[in-house]
């Protein structure tokens, strides 16, 4: 019984096996014909019908390439992106020390005799201020003296540079500090500017191009996906209808100059037919042995019921006569009491 079972279930998967061969093999039958030229067309309507699911599944596929592309795009983009911000920051933080550097040589030559005088009025009052403390800071009243002292210590020449270099550079001077150290560190400045401006402008355009790719790729991989899967599905299904239907009515179109592979589709798919009916057959034939075998199991059940049913009877039988017999004693004995009392 149990090896029964575990044959049909051997045969089961097999049927699957060439269930799925059969599909496979209608599925390449009916895409080799729908592109079949110089061949009256079979079934016109299930080939249009085909060759339009065909069409789907391709228009899918191309799409969902489009925005893989797009995806790796962004991923790129955002390398670059990064990559931006960083040349940026380096650019940004080189800037800072070459306005310190020019800054400081501009502090310097205002208060040399060589200095242009418009550099010279640009920084009169920085360089008068400082000049003012640290005079202050060596004669005078002692909290005039103090006073300054502090003010000189907590004032950063740091920001003094800086706003030295500010000056001349809104001022559109940076030109006139002479020296070719001075040049040397404007041109390089001046080339660190147009380079930052550049950069600024790179990540403005490519912020925006992410920025409109975002929009069309946000949720749209899923909805790309699940209509390549659908378009697949309905690909295959009208494939395989459109074979399966020429397998069936193979007389109709095969002939003596048919290509030798289409030939050798249809054998393969009877082959697999008759393996499928074959296993059938043996799947039907097996389970009437178990049914008939569960139905000759209740017989044996129901005897074995009998039997033991009629062993109670035997025994009821037995027990009925027993009693009958206690009775007729009994009703004897009665008699014999009913006798003796009449006389």
């Amino acid at each position: 019984m149990q090896e029964l079972v575990i044959q049909i279930n051997e045969l089961e998967e097999r049927q699957r096996a060439a269930e799925e061969s059969l599909r496979s093999y209608a599925g390449k039958l009916g895409r080799t014909i729908a592109h079949l030229e110089g061949m009256n067309p079979v079934a016109p309507a299930l080939r249009d019908e085909y060759l339009m699911r065909e069409e789907n599944l391709n228009s899918a596929r191309e799409e969902k390439s489009l925005v893989k592309e797009l995806v790796e795009a962004q991923k790129q983009g955002k390398r670059e992106l990064e990559s931006l911000k960083e040349k940026r920051s380096t650019t940004t933080r080189e800037l800072e020390q070459l306005r310190f550097r020019i800054g400081a040589i501009a502090f310097e030559q205002a208060q040399s005799e060589n200095c242009a005088p418009e550099v010279k009025d640009i920084l009169a009052p920085i360089v008068a201020r400082y000049k003012r403390l640290k005079e202050n800071s060596k004669e005078g009243s002692f909290f005039r003296t103090t006073t300054s002292k502090l003010l000189l210590a907590i004032s950063n020449q740091d920001k003094d540079f800086l706003t030295a270099f500010k000056a001349v550079e809104s001022a559109g001077k940076l030109e006139l500090l002479y020296g070719e150290r001075a040049g040397s560190l404007v041109n390089e400045y001046l080339q660190r500017l147009d380079r930052l401006s550049r950069i600024e402008e790179e990540l403005t355009a490519l912020g925006e191009d992410m920025g409109d790719a975002d929009v069309y790729t946000e949720g749209h991989e899923k909805q790309i996906d699940k209509r390549l899967s659908d378009c697949a599905r309905d690909e295959e299904e009208s494939a395989v209808s459109y074979g399966i239907y020429l397998f069936e009515n193979a007389v109709k179109w095969l002939s003596d100059d048919t290509d030798p592979g289409l030939v050798d589709i249809v054998s393969d798919m009877l082959k697999t037919q008759e393996i499928l009916e074959e296993d059938t057959r043996q799947i039907q034939k097996k389970r009437t042995q178990i049914e008939i075998y569960n139905q000759m199991e209740k017989v044996r059940i129901n005897d074995r019921a009998i039997e033991k049913l009629e062993a109670e009877r035997e025994r009821l039988l037995r027990q009925i006569e027993e009693l009958r017999a206690e009775n007729e004693t009994i009703e004897n004995r009665i008699r014999g009491l009913e006798e003796g009392e009449d006389s």
